[in-house]
This record gives structure tokens, C-alpha cells and sequence, in this order.
């Protein structure tokens, strides 16, 4: 996951396909890249600590960090790159807070990113989205039109609908694998995934 803004915190991981509220936020299951540790609802995060990933599970009903920073788990695999100009997120992984990838099917997925503060707090309509991920032809589809029970905190402007772009399927010819890959623009965050089958 790539983010073209700079590292205030960065987030992927398994939307919560029941949440009413907040577009499968709340009880989500996600990586969490953060520029920093100890965090305080007063202060923020402590960024002496230094850069870090953990895996989280979303509150399900408020969705502020305060609520859900002692959900943290230990990640393996993560890594992260940050510059004046993008942030990003990669992990070789197959679940995420114990939630398993459906690679013979799809999953609901989210991310969002923030550049403004170290508070892990809010995110624009701009630099989040959900959509479902096809793992057997890498195709996605995002989250484009607003559901029955979206506030219209959570509405999508105009700007946003047409979100996307057509995903690229890569074949390997070695019959003992294949890798699929896609890439998909949403908002201000380019999502690249690829996946080895054995």
C-alpha cells in the first residue's frame, strides 16, 4: 500500500463486512504503521520510540485509537519506506489479527492514512476506501455507491465514485505457481498486491 502523502500513520487490513456505521471500520482487523509508540490520547504518539507496525482489531462501536490501542499484536514480515513525498506499507502474511486471506475466494478490505497529526486519528474521505479483492483473478471492486446505513459523515463525494482503475493479472508459466497482481488508485493511495500460490 502505497500512500502519496507524508507519514502520519498508514493502515490495511479485513473490513468488518456487518459494520453499520462507519463503512467496515469498526471491528476491522488491520496493520497499523505508525511513526512512533507510547500513545497518549493527550500527547499522541511518543516518536523517539520510532517507526513501528502492529496488528490491531477495530473497537466495534467507537472507533478513536484510545479505544483500541491495547489490541496490538506483534507482526512479522512488515515493512515500511517513508519520504518527504510517500509513505508505504508491505507484508508477506496469510491473516492479519487472526483473520485468514480467502485466497480460493475474495475479501472486504480497507485502508486509510492520515498526514495531519501523530494521533492516529482522523482520516478525509480522500485517504481511506473499502473494497473487495478477488485473490483468484485479482480483480477489485471498490465500495462506490452509498449503502442504506451510511451517515453521510461517511457519504463519498462526487470526486471519489469513480474510484479505480482495471487490474492487471500476471501469469507465471511454471506450472507449480502463478502470481496474480493488481493495481488500483483510490483516492490518494495506490494498492499493489501480488500473491504466490504454490
Amino acid at each position: 500500500l502505497t500512500f502519496n502523502d507524508v507519514f502520519g500513520w498508514l493502515s490495511f487490513g479485513f473490513a468488518n463486512e456487518f459494520d453499520t456505521v462507519h463503512n467496515g471500520m469498526n471491528g476491522g482487523k488491520i496493520l497499523l504503521m505508525k511513526p512512533g509508540g507510547n500513545y497518549s490520547p493527550v500527547t499522541g504518539l511518543d516518536l523517539s520510540v520510532g517507526s513501528n507496525i502492529g496488528a490491531y482489531v477495530i473497537d466495534d462501536k467507537d472507533s478513536a485509537f484510545r479505544h483500541w490501542v491495547d489490541t496490538e499484536m506483534a507482526v512479522e514480515g512488515a515493512n515500511h519506506e517513508h519520504t518527504d513525498c510517500f509513505t508505504a506499507l508491505t507484508f508477506e502474511s496469510d491473516s492479519i489479527s487472526g483473520q485468514m486471506f480467502n485466497l480460493e475466494g475474495a475479501d472486504q478490505m480497507i485502508w486509510a492514512g492520515n498526514s495531519n497529526d501523530y494521533y492516529v486519528g482522523y482520516h478525509s474521505r480522500n485517504s481511506r476506501a473499502r473494497l473487495t479483492i478477488d485473490w483468484n483473478t485479482g480483480e477489485a471492486e471498490f465500495f462506490t455507491t452509498k449503502p442504506a446505513w451510511e451517515t453521510e459523515d461517511d457519504a463519498a463525494d462526487e470526486d471519489t465514485l469513480a474510484l479505480g482503475s482495471a487490474p492487471t493479472k500476471l501469469e507465471d508459466d511454471d506450472s507449480s505457481s502463478s502470481t496474480f497482481a493488481f493495481g488500483a488508485f483510490s483516492g490518494l493511495a495506490v494498492i499493489i498486491i501480488s500473491i504466490m500460490m504454490l
